[in-house]
Protein backbone atom coordinates (compact mmCIF):
# COMPACT_ATOMS: atom_id res chain seq x y z
CA UNK A 1 0.00 0.00 0.00
CA UNK A 2 1.54 3.35 -1.22
CA UNK A 3 1.13 6.87 0.05
CA UNK A 4 2.85 9.98 -1.86
CA UNK A 5 5.57 7.84 -2.77
CA UNK A 6 6.38 5.99 0.89
CA UNK A 7 5.19 2.52 1.76
CA UNK A 8 2.41 2.35 4.40
CA UNK A 9 3.61 0.16 7.18
CA UNK A 10 1.47 -2.56 7.45
CA UNK A 11 1.93 -5.82 10.41
CA UNK A 12 0.25 -9.09 10.55
CA UNK A 13 -1.52 -10.63 13.36
CA UNK A 14 -2.58 -14.21 13.48
CA UNK A 15 -4.62 -15.24 16.96
CA UNK A 16 -7.13 -18.05 17.86
CA UNK A 17 -9.98 -15.44 17.98
CA UNK A 18 -10.95 -12.13 16.47
CA UNK A 19 -10.67 -9.61 20.49
CA UNK A 20 -7.36 -11.39 20.87
CA UNK A 21 -5.59 -10.45 17.30
CA UNK A 22 -7.07 -7.18 17.83
CA UNK A 23 -5.56 -6.59 21.11
CA UNK A 24 -2.86 -7.63 19.57
CA UNK A 25 -3.04 -4.64 16.99
CA UNK A 26 -3.26 -2.40 19.53
CA UNK A 27 -0.58 -3.17 21.49
CA UNK A 28 2.04 -2.84 18.31
CA UNK A 29 0.41 -0.18 16.41
CA UNK A 30 -1.37 1.89 18.99
CA UNK A 31 -5.06 3.14 19.20
CA UNK A 32 -5.30 4.57 15.89
CA UNK A 33 -5.03 1.35 14.28
CA UNK A 34 -6.73 1.12 10.78
CA UNK A 35 -7.76 -2.28 9.80
CA UNK A 36 -6.91 -3.07 6.21
CA UNK A 37 -8.09 -6.65 5.87
CA UNK A 38 -9.64 -9.43 8.30
CA UNK A 39 -9.75 -13.14 7.32
CA UNK A 40 -9.25 -16.85 8.67
CA UNK A 41 -6.38 -18.84 8.06
CA UNK A 42 -7.24 -22.73 9.52
CA UNK A 43 -7.84 -22.21 13.00
CA UNK A 44 -6.73 -18.70 13.40
CA UNK A 45 -7.69 -15.15 12.67
CA UNK A 46 -5.48 -13.23 10.68
CA UNK A 47 -5.40 -9.23 10.46
CA UNK A 48 -3.55 -6.79 8.24
CA UNK A 49 -3.03 -3.52 10.15
CA UNK A 50 -1.09 -0.38 9.65
CA UNK A 51 -0.79 2.69 11.68
CA UNK A 52 -3.15 5.76 10.78
CA UNK A 53 -1.07 8.20 12.98
CA UNK A 54 2.49 7.38 11.08
CA UNK A 55 0.67 7.89 7.54
CA UNK A 56 -0.72 10.95 8.82
CA UNK A 57 2.53 11.99 8.99
CA UNK A 58 2.12 11.71 13.81
CA UNK A 59 5.20 10.96 15.16
CA UNK A 60 6.11 9.38 18.56
CA UNK A 61 6.94 12.61 20.35
CA UNK A 62 3.13 13.19 20.90
CA UNK A 63 1.37 13.26 24.05
CA UNK A 64 0.27 9.60 25.06
CA UNK A 65 -3.26 8.17 25.25
CA UNK A 66 -4.47 8.43 29.16
CA UNK A 67 -5.09 4.32 28.63
CA UNK A 68 -2.00 2.33 27.56
CA UNK A 69 -2.07 0.34 24.52
CA UNK A 70 -0.87 -2.72 26.94
CA UNK A 71 -4.63 -2.50 28.89
CA UNK A 72 -6.22 -1.67 25.60
CA UNK A 73 -8.65 -4.33 23.96
CA UNK A 74 -11.42 -4.20 20.49
CA UNK A 75 -14.29 -2.43 23.12
CA UNK A 76 -11.14 0.68 23.55
CA UNK A 77 -10.28 0.44 20.05
CA UNK A 78 -13.98 0.94 18.64
CA UNK A 79 -14.85 3.43 21.31
CA UNK A 80 -11.81 5.62 20.06
CA UNK A 81 -12.63 4.80 16.39
CA UNK A 82 -16.12 6.40 17.21
CA UNK A 83 -15.25 9.30 19.39
CA UNK A 84 -13.13 10.20 16.13
CA UNK A 85 -14.94 9.06 13.45
CA UNK A 86 -16.04 12.71 11.84
CA UNK A 87 -12.65 13.77 12.21
CA UNK A 88 -10.61 15.03 8.77
CA UNK A 89 -8.33 12.69 6.98
CA UNK A 90 -5.85 13.07 4.01
CA UNK A 91 -7.75 12.98 0.60
CA UNK A 92 -5.00 10.78 -0.36
CA UNK A 93 -6.26 8.34 2.12
CA UNK A 94 -9.86 7.73 2.13
CA UNK A 95 -12.87 10.11 2.59
CA UNK A 96 -13.67 10.85 6.18
CA UNK A 97 -15.46 8.03 7.72
CA UNK A 98 -18.75 8.28 10.36
CA UNK A 99 -19.52 6.29 12.76
CA UNK A 100 -22.41 4.15 11.34
CA UNK A 101 -19.92 3.13 8.47
CA UNK A 102 -17.13 2.18 11.14
CA UNK A 103 -19.58 -0.14 13.42
CA UNK A 104 -20.67 -1.66 9.90
CA UNK A 105 -17.44 -2.26 8.60
CA UNK A 106 -16.65 -3.98 11.23
CA UNK A 107 -20.07 -5.68 11.67
CA UNK A 108 -19.73 -7.11 8.35
CA UNK A 109 -15.90 -8.77 9.06
CA UNK A 110 -17.03 -10.81 12.34
CA UNK A 111 -20.27 -11.79 10.25
CA UNK A 112 -17.92 -12.95 7.16
CA UNK A 113 -15.57 -14.87 10.40
CA UNK A 114 -18.76 -16.74 12.05
CA UNK A 115 -20.25 -17.53 8.16
CA UNK A 116 -16.54 -18.72 7.59
CA UNK A 117 -16.40 -20.83 10.99
CA UNK A 118 -19.50 -22.33 10.18
CA UNK A 119 -19.07 -24.05 6.80
CA UNK A 120 -19.28 -27.51 6.39
CA UNK A 121 -16.05 -29.48 7.52
CA UNK A 122 -15.35 -33.24 6.92
CA UNK A 123 -14.06 -33.13 10.12
CA UNK A 124 -17.41 -32.32 11.67
CA UNK A 125 -19.74 -34.62 13.95
CA UNK A 126 -23.39 -35.35 12.57
CA UNK A 127 -25.80 -32.88 13.03
CA UNK A 128 -27.18 -32.30 16.10
CA UNK A 129 -31.16 -33.19 15.79
CA UNK A 130 -32.33 -30.73 18.46
CA UNK A 131 -30.04 -28.23 17.12
CA UNK A 132 -32.09 -29.09 13.19
CA UNK A 133 -35.48 -28.35 15.00
CA UNK A 134 -34.04 -25.27 16.91
CA UNK A 135 -33.29 -23.90 13.16
CA UNK A 136 -36.26 -25.41 11.71
CA UNK A 137 -37.73 -22.89 14.50
CA UNK A 138 -36.23 -20.41 13.61
CA UNK A 139 -32.69 -20.24 15.71
CA UNK A 140 -30.17 -18.94 13.09
CA UNK A 141 -27.12 -20.50 12.21
CA UNK A 142 -24.37 -17.92 13.46
CA UNK A 143 -25.97 -18.11 16.96
CA UNK A 144 -24.29 -21.55 17.35
CA UNK A 145 -20.74 -19.72 17.54
CA UNK A 146 -21.59 -17.86 20.70
CA UNK A 147 -22.37 -21.10 22.52
CA UNK A 148 -20.56 -23.89 23.82
CA UNK A 149 -20.04 -27.31 21.98
CA UNK A 150 -22.73 -28.70 21.61
CA UNK A 151 -23.05 -32.26 23.18
CA UNK A 152 -24.81 -35.00 20.44
CA UNK A 153 -27.65 -35.97 23.42
CA UNK A 154 -28.31 -32.49 24.58
CA UNK A 155 -32.52 -31.76 25.12
CA UNK A 156 -34.50 -29.82 23.88
CA UNK A 157 -34.57 -28.13 26.98
CA UNK A 158 -31.42 -27.78 27.95
CA UNK A 159 -30.16 -26.04 24.25
CA UNK A 160 -33.27 -23.64 25.73
CA UNK A 161 -31.34 -22.58 28.42
CA UNK A 162 -28.48 -22.18 26.98
CA UNK A 163 -29.76 -19.83 24.13
CA UNK A 164 -31.75 -18.25 27.32
CA UNK A 165 -29.14 -17.54 29.17
CA UNK A 166 -26.82 -15.93 26.03
CA UNK A 167 -30.17 -13.50 25.64
CA UNK A 168 -30.97 -12.83 29.71
CA UNK A 169 -29.42 -10.11 31.39
CA UNK A 170 -31.89 -9.68 33.79
CA UNK A 171 -31.08 -7.37 37.33
CA UNK A 172 -27.71 -5.78 37.75
CA UNK A 173 -25.96 -3.34 40.03
CA UNK A 174 -24.69 -1.87 37.74
CA UNK A 175 -27.83 -0.64 36.62
CA UNK A 176 -29.40 -0.23 40.13
CA UNK A 177 -26.84 1.92 40.77
CA UNK A 178 -26.55 4.33 37.79
CA UNK A 179 -27.39 7.84 38.36
CA UNK A 180 -29.17 8.57 34.59
CA UNK A 181 -30.49 5.96 32.66
CA UNK A 182 -30.50 7.02 28.67
CA UNK A 183 -33.29 5.43 26.84
CA UNK A 184 -32.82 4.94 22.94
CA UNK A 185 -34.75 2.87 20.19
CA UNK A 186 -35.98 3.60 16.71
CA UNK A 187 -39.26 5.49 16.28
CA UNK A 188 -42.28 3.90 17.17
CA UNK A 189 -40.31 1.50 19.34
CA UNK A 190 -42.25 2.26 22.43
CA UNK A 191 -39.77 4.28 23.92
CA UNK A 192 -41.99 7.28 25.47
CA UNK A 193 -44.23 4.38 27.08
CA UNK A 194 -40.85 2.42 28.47
CA UNK A 195 -39.59 5.78 30.17
CA UNK A 196 -42.78 6.24 32.24
CA UNK A 197 -43.09 2.67 32.92
CA UNK A 198 -39.31 2.64 33.76
CA UNK A 199 -40.54 6.06 36.31
CA UNK A 200 -43.12 4.49 37.77
CA UNK A 201 -40.83 1.15 38.58
CA UNK A 202 -38.38 3.11 40.15
CA UNK A 203 -41.14 5.38 42.71
CA UNK A 204 -42.58 1.86 43.26
CA UNK A 205 -39.64 0.31 44.56
CA UNK A 206 -38.40 3.67 46.09
CA UNK A 207 -41.45 6.21 46.89
CA UNK A 208 -39.11 8.28 48.36
CA UNK A 209 -36.96 8.56 44.75
CA UNK A 210 -37.05 11.72 42.96
CA UNK A 211 -37.33 10.86 39.33
CA UNK A 212 -36.87 13.48 36.75
CA UNK A 213 -37.36 13.31 32.74
CA UNK A 214 -35.68 15.03 29.91
CA UNK A 215 -37.38 14.09 26.50
CA UNK A 216 -35.98 15.01 23.43
CA UNK A 217 -32.73 15.29 24.12
CA UNK A 218 -30.21 15.94 20.56
CA UNK A 219 -26.81 17.17 20.40
CA UNK A 220 -24.41 18.53 23.45
CA UNK A 221 -26.03 21.46 24.90
CA UNK A 222 -28.80 18.93 25.66
CA UNK A 223 -26.71 16.13 27.42
CA UNK A 224 -25.03 19.65 29.07
CA UNK A 225 -28.56 20.72 30.72
CA UNK A 226 -28.69 16.97 32.29
CA UNK A 227 -25.45 16.98 33.79
CA UNK A 228 -26.13 20.52 35.02
CA UNK A 229 -29.37 19.50 36.48
CA UNK A 230 -28.16 16.48 38.21
CA UNK A 231 -24.99 18.43 39.51
CA UNK A 232 -27.60 21.07 41.44
CA UNK A 233 -29.43 18.82 42.93
CA UNK A 234 -27.24 16.69 44.59
CA UNK A 235 -25.51 19.93 45.64
CA UNK A 236 -29.05 21.21 47.25
CA UNK A 237 -30.28 20.78 51.51
CA UNK A 238 -32.44 18.38 50.90
CA UNK A 239 -30.30 14.99 50.13
CA UNK A 240 -33.26 13.00 48.60
CA UNK A 241 -31.94 9.92 46.70
CA UNK A 242 -32.20 11.07 42.56
CA UNK A 243 -32.71 9.52 39.54
CA UNK A 244 -33.08 11.02 35.65
CA UNK A 245 -34.31 8.79 32.91
CA UNK A 246 -33.49 10.56 29.54
CA UNK A 247 -35.41 9.82 26.26
CA UNK A 248 -33.01 10.34 23.34
CA UNK A 249 -34.19 11.31 19.54
CA UNK A 250 -30.93 11.62 17.98
CA UNK A 251 -29.82 8.04 17.68
CA UNK A 252 -26.96 8.76 15.22
CA UNK A 253 -25.06 10.87 17.87
CA UNK A 254 -25.70 8.79 20.81
CA UNK A 255 -21.97 7.34 20.33
CA UNK A 256 -20.28 10.41 20.42
CA UNK A 257 -21.91 12.65 23.23
CA UNK A 258 -21.99 10.02 25.57
CA UNK A 259 -18.41 9.45 25.09
CA UNK A 260 -18.19 13.50 25.73
CA UNK A 261 -20.63 13.07 28.48
CA UNK A 262 -18.34 10.32 30.14
CA UNK A 263 -14.73 12.31 29.37
CA UNK A 264 -16.98 15.52 30.83
CA UNK A 265 -18.89 13.82 33.70
CA UNK A 266 -17.18 11.22 35.32
CA UNK A 267 -18.54 11.10 38.44
CA UNK A 268 -21.94 10.26 37.40
CA UNK A 269 -22.60 6.22 36.65
CA UNK A 270 -25.13 5.98 33.89
CA UNK A 271 -26.73 3.04 31.80
CA UNK A 272 -27.98 3.06 28.55
CA UNK A 273 -31.25 1.30 27.56
CA UNK A 274 -32.31 -0.13 23.47
CA UNK A 275 -35.87 -0.51 23.47
CA UNK A 276 -36.43 -3.05 20.47
CA UNK A 277 -40.16 -3.41 19.43
CA UNK A 278 -41.33 -7.03 19.23
CA UNK A 279 -42.55 -8.46 16.29
CA UNK A 280 -39.43 -7.37 13.99
CA UNK A 281 -38.02 -9.95 11.72
CA UNK A 282 -34.46 -10.89 11.63
CA UNK A 283 -33.56 -9.63 8.66
CA UNK A 284 -35.07 -5.95 9.89
CA UNK A 285 -33.15 -6.05 13.64
CA UNK A 286 -29.66 -7.14 12.09
CA UNK A 287 -29.80 -3.94 9.55
CA UNK A 288 -31.58 -1.25 12.01
CA UNK A 289 -30.92 -1.94 15.81
CA UNK A 290 -27.43 -0.44 16.42
CA UNK A 291 -25.02 -2.25 18.15
CA UNK A 292 -24.54 -1.94 22.05
CA UNK A 293 -20.94 -0.49 21.67
CA UNK A 294 -20.64 1.25 25.47
CA UNK A 295 -20.11 0.12 28.63
CA UNK A 296 -23.54 -0.90 30.94
CA UNK A 297 -26.02 -1.24 27.92
CA UNK A 298 -29.11 -3.29 28.74
CA UNK A 299 -32.52 -4.17 26.51
CA UNK A 300 -36.14 -4.39 27.29
CA UNK A 301 -38.46 -5.85 24.61
CA UNK A 302 -41.13 -3.87 23.86
CA UNK A 303 -44.80 -4.52 23.03
CA UNK A 304 -45.14 -7.48 24.40
CA UNK A 305 -48.81 -7.34 24.36
CA UNK A 306 -49.14 -7.40 20.39
CA UNK A 307 -47.34 -10.74 20.38
CA UNK A 308 -44.36 -12.91 21.75
CA UNK A 309 -41.08 -12.91 20.51
CA UNK A 310 -39.50 -15.17 17.84
CA UNK A 311 -36.40 -17.35 17.97
CA UNK A 312 -35.24 -15.52 14.98
CA UNK A 313 -35.38 -12.55 16.96
CA UNK A 314 -33.65 -14.25 19.59
CA UNK A 315 -31.07 -15.19 17.07
CA UNK A 316 -30.46 -11.47 15.51
CA UNK A 317 -30.41 -10.17 19.05
CA UNK A 318 -27.83 -12.09 19.97
CA UNK A 319 -25.56 -11.96 16.88
CA UNK A 320 -25.85 -8.16 17.56
CA UNK A 321 -24.98 -8.24 21.49
CA UNK A 322 -27.86 -7.51 22.92
CA UNK A 323 -28.59 -8.93 26.63
CA UNK A 324 -31.61 -8.79 27.57
CA UNK A 325 -33.10 -7.05 30.78
CA UNK A 326 -36.94 -6.16 30.64
CA UNK A 327 -39.71 -7.29 29.14
CA UNK A 328 -42.85 -4.56 28.77
CA UNK A 329 -46.04 -4.90 27.40
CA UNK A 330 -48.72 -1.95 25.92
CA UNK A 331 -50.93 -1.50 29.46
CA UNK A 332 -50.79 1.29 31.88
CA UNK A 333 -47.72 3.09 32.32
CA UNK A 334 -47.39 1.60 36.10
CA UNK A 335 -48.01 -1.91 34.93
CA UNK A 336 -46.25 -4.60 32.75
CA UNK A 337 -42.70 -3.80 32.64
CA UNK A 338 -40.36 -6.89 34.62
CA UNK A 339 -37.37 -7.96 34.48
CA UNK A 340 -36.38 -10.66 32.21
CA UNK A 341 -35.48 -14.18 33.60
CA UNK A 342 -33.37 -17.22 32.16
CA UNK A 343 -36.03 -19.84 33.14
CA UNK A 344 -39.47 -18.09 31.80
CA UNK A 345 -37.17 -17.22 28.38
CA UNK A 346 -36.33 -20.97 28.42
CA UNK A 347 -39.27 -22.51 28.65
CA UNK A 348 -41.12 -19.85 25.98
CA UNK A 349 -38.01 -21.31 23.61
CA UNK A 350 -38.94 -25.18 24.33
CA UNK A 351 -42.51 -24.08 23.65
CA UNK A 352 -41.59 -22.29 20.08
CA UNK A 353 -39.31 -25.64 19.43
CA UNK A 354 -42.15 -27.86 20.72
CA UNK A 355 -44.88 -26.56 18.69
CA UNK A 356 -42.87 -26.22 15.64
CA UNK A 357 -41.93 -29.92 15.77
CA UNK A 358 -45.99 -30.85 16.07
CA UNK A 359 -46.63 -28.70 13.25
Amino acid sequence: MMLGGHEMPEITVTALDSATAMEEVVKRLGMDALIVSTRRVGSQIEIVATNEEMVSGKTQDQPKQKKSANNANFSDLLKSKLANATDETSSDIAPPRNKHEVIKTIRDELRLLEDIMDEPSENKPNSNTVLDAFRLAGLSKRVKSHLPDLDATISTADLSKMIAKKFVRGQSDEFDNSDIYFVVGLEKSGKSTFVEKLRKFFETQNPDLSVQIFKNVTGASDYKNVADWFSKKIKSARKQPVRVIVEVNALEQLETQLYKFQQQNPSLAFSVINVIEVGRSYDFLLKNIRTPNLENEYSVISKLDACDITLPEVSALIELGHKCSFFSGIVQSDEGLYYSRVDQVAAHLTALVEKQKDS
